[in-house]
């Protein structure tokens, strides 16, 4: 909001009062400089991908037990208490901004003389006390720290590219470890191209050009890399800071807005999508490290996997928004940091692009209270209702505002989004589970599971991690995730898929469909698999007199599954034993 004081924007808009409450109600800036421009924001969100993937992707991430994917499908039950509690989260914060911080602010800020006398006689914790506060509400701080922090906070992020493309240039992928390069001339070529650019960032020239180029590498990495796109949002960021670059060097409110708007909606995202829609992710990371869910189990005793999964997704959704709403900044972002920083003691080295998007919070910390993205709203409902219940109180008015804002903003952009993602997303594309799903058993605490470099240990009490590889019909066995697909060619051509899932329990064929392509030198067929009473998707196919690729493209319970074979003459069955089945 910028804490200031702002002129009526009609002459029906009261006069400044005495009373506190009062003076809040003016404190809502007529022409707001933190509001999001929709053609931004309609861009934004056509470059977002609208599935995606994150970190997690390129960081051991496989489940070591079977995970109840019906969880994440329902609209109910811890789900609905979880998802009420993130709306009423977003809710009460932008009701506290609103109505409590500004008054608070006011109340901690020595304006007069005889007010800054006052303040010099408190005792000096008292005074620290006061400054912290007033400084994590947002309020003025106008000190050489602040000064000097936008100067640094400015330059690393203009230069962060460089190290990000230089060292995606040594290693071998474009930007984040999430896009690796292909190992063509394709690749060379994306090489050069991270080198020229790193060189172009650090020059500091023609920086709306590069602004313009950056955009583009955004675009590329959306349709070469598909729902891998949401790990680049940091190149969106910097697509928008050196868009709207201006010679003076300083940090604008364009250039604001549009980090905002790229760092908010990709957090957001990352919750939504990569811990609730695609859970298996982020699941498997936890899995893989188990001390990421010891903490929290130790905590909430009988927290699940799926559990910890969705309530890790709301924070990052609550974070997002308000990054991207632009309230309670400094607190934001200084948590933000915090998070990103965690991944590199995490997960090691293999993190340190993370320093990317903690530039772009950092820099928001020093030079991002210039007004939020609710500003216009709460204005526009305050004179609207102002003009409709002539005779009411300000304080009334005002209050009416803010509660209907912070309900529509949790409404339509935290419950709405998880009520899509859990009810009608799956449907619509074919992941949803099937009416005859039976939920896996819970997986035991993950403070009593073995290393993950250890041999498989049976754990009392709790289903053996990923059982055994060994085919039971003769065929070869791979895996997918959790999930076992035994695939049999038999010599007189017919196809059969037996699934399993991560303890090799059965899956019905109803709830997979598919198709196999076989591929012999000059000469592909595409055919369908369909349902066998004997447990199997299968399909006659022509009889394997010469080698050939058995290619299986899958849907089992809404998850996709390919992969290629190389099968011999003769079938599965020419195979030798250990081709046929040995882990």
């Amino acid at each position: 909001m910028g804490w200031r004081e702002a002129p009526a924007a009609s002459s029906r808009v009261p006069s400044r009062s005495s009373s506190p409450l009062a003076r809040v109600a003016m404190q809502i800036p007529r022409a707001p400089s933190g509001a999001v421009p929709p053609r931004l924001l309609l861009l934004v969100l056509l470059l977002a991908p609208a599935i995606a993937w994150a970190h997690e992707r390129w960081v051991p991430n496989q489940p070591r037990f079977p995970i109840n994917r019906a969880f994440f499908q329902s609209m109910s039950g811890e789900v609905l208490v979880y998802s009420l509690g993130a709306s009423l989260a977003i809710f009460g914060v932008v009701v506290l901004w609103y109505l409590f911080a500004p008054g608070l602010v006011d109340a901690l800020t020595p304006v007069t003389l005889a007010a800054q006398a006052r303040e010099a006689r408190r005792p000096f914790l008292s005074r620290a006390a006061r400054r912290t506060v007033r400084f994590l509400l947002d309020g003025p701080a106008e000190g050489a720290f602040m000064k000097r922090g936008l100067v640094v906070a400015t330059f690393v992020f203009s230069r962060v590219p460089v190290f990000v493309l230089g060292l995606g240039a040594l290693q071998g992928w474009l930007v984040m470890p999430s896009y690796p390069l292909p190992d063509s001339e394709l690749g060379t070529v994306l090489r050069v191209v991270e080198v020229i650019l790193a060189v172009w960032v650090a020059s500091g020239l023609f920086y709306p050009l590069l602004g313009g180029l950056m955009l583009l590498v955004y675009v590329y990495l959306c349709a070469g890399y598909g729902i891998a796109g949401i790990d680049a949002i940091p190149v969106l960021a910097s697509a928008f800071f050196y868009l709207f670059h201006e010679q003076s060097g300083e940090v604008n409110e364009k250039q604001l807005i549009g980090m905002r708007l790229s760092l908010g909606v990709g957090f957001f995202l990352l919750g939504l999508i990569n811990k609730i829609y695609l859970a298996e992710l982020f699941i498997g990371v936890g899995d893989q490290h188990p001390a990421l869910l010891i903490g929290p189990q130790s905590m909430f005793p009988g927290l699940t996997r799926e559990a910890w999964s969705f309530t890790t997704a709301l924070g990052e959704m609550v974070f997002g928004l308000l990054l991207l709403f632009g309230v309670f900044n400094r607190i934001s972002t200084m948590i933000l940091s915090f998070v990103f920083g965690n991944f590199i003691l995490v997960f090691g080295v293999a993190e340190v692009v993370h320093v990317y998007p903690i530039a772009g919070f950092v820099l928001l910390f020093f030079r991002g209270s210039i007004g939020t993205s609710l500003d216009g709203l709460v204005f526009r409902a305050n004179v609207r209702l102002w003009s409709l219940l002539r005779g009411r109180s300000a304080r009334l008015l005002y209050r009416s505002a803010v509660t209907l804002v912070a309900g529509l903003a949790a409404s339509t952009l935290m419950f709405l989004p998880l009520l899509l993602i859990t009810e009608v997303v799956p449907a619509l594309d074919g992941t949803a589970v099937s009416a005859r799903y039976h939920a896996p058993p819970p997986a035991p605490p993950a403070s009593s599971w073995p290393p993950v470099d250890a041999p498989t240990i049976p754990l009392v009490g709790a289903p053996t991690p990923h059982a055994d590889h060994q085919p039971r019909h003769g065929g070869v066995v791979t895996m997918s995730g959790d999930l076992h697909v035994e695939l049999v060619v038999a010599p007189s051509g017919g196809v059969f898929v037996y699934l399993s899932d991560a303890v090799r329990t059965p899956i019905a064929p109803a709830e997979a469909s598919g198709s196999i392509e076989i591929e012999r030198p000059g000469e592909k067929t595409t055919l369908p698999l369909r349902p066998e009473p004997s447990g199997s998707l299968a399909v006659a196919g022509p009889p394997p007199t010469k080698p050939a690729s058995y290619r299986y493209r899958l849907k089992v319970r809404g998850n996709s599954l390919d992969m290629s074979l190389a099968v011999p003459a003769g079938g599965t069955s020419a195979l030798p034993p250990a081709a046929g089945g040995g882990k």
